[in-house]
């Protein structure tokens, strides 16, 4: 209960999608039941603390950190950038089924599934990670929702994690979101139930767990 504590207003173009979301994280846990679904220890990045993308970069960098992996992964020749899904279904899938196991956990049935086509929302930004050649080989769908934008799904390809593609993707988005206003906060689900691995994960990229309130913007 030590942890520190920050309200989160969504807002929505969307808002059927939206308020399944707001719903989702503000019902009852499913154990405990006098605490709302994700309020503690939800993983925020508080970009509003920071005066630039610099600023941040700068408190995650050092050996073995979120910025020299990044670099590591731009030595190599693979960037992100805005993609519109269906220009890479057959990496997608590539992606999705390059290792059976992820975290310790069984992939979910869903990522064993060719995807055919997606449905663009107003509320997302589909982040990639693509090499020289335009291979994808990392994605993350961000939903940007008011003054909080929030990780949905990550992914990328097993064979190549070793390049620093996932601190790439997480560091440049946080770029991205650092030229959009009205986004104060960034939010990678909840230190509580993810692995160590995961975990670590989070904590390079300076995610911090938070005790959170969720309000509703109409």
């Amino acid at each position: 209960m030590q942890l520190p504590r920050v309200t989160l207003h969504m807002k929505c173009q969307d808002k059927i999608h939206g308020r399944e979301f707001f719903d989702y994280f503000t019902k009852p846990h499913p154990r405990l039941k006098v605490i709302k679904n994700k309020s503690i220890g939800v993983e925020v990045i508080r970009l509003c603390d920071f005066n630039s993308f610099e600023e941040y970069l700068n408190t995650i960098n050092g050996k073995n950190s979120a910025a020299y992996y990044a670099r590591k992964a731009l030595s190599r020749g693979y960037q992100l950038k805005l993609i519109d899904r269906n220009q890479y279904l057959d990496d997608i899938y590539e992606i999705n089924t390059s290792a059976p196991i992820r975290q310790g956990k069984q992939m979910e049935p869903v990522y064993q599934i060719k995807p055919t086509h997606y449905e663009a929302n107003p509320d997302y930004l589909y982040f990639g990670v693509v090499d020289a050649k335009g291979k994808l080989h990392a994605y993350c769908w961000v939903m940007a929702a008011g003054e909080v934008a929030m990780v949905i799904t990550l992914l990328g390809h097993h064979q190549t994690l070793n390049d620093g593609t996932m601190y790439l993707l997480i560091t440049r988005i946080v770029e991205k979101l650092f030229t959009m206003p009205s986004v104060k906060y960034f939010t990678y689900d909840t230190y509580f139930g993810a692995s160590e691995g995961l975990r670590q994960f989070k904590e390079k990229n300076g995610f911090k767990p938070h005790i959170v309130k969720w309000r509703w913007i109409e």
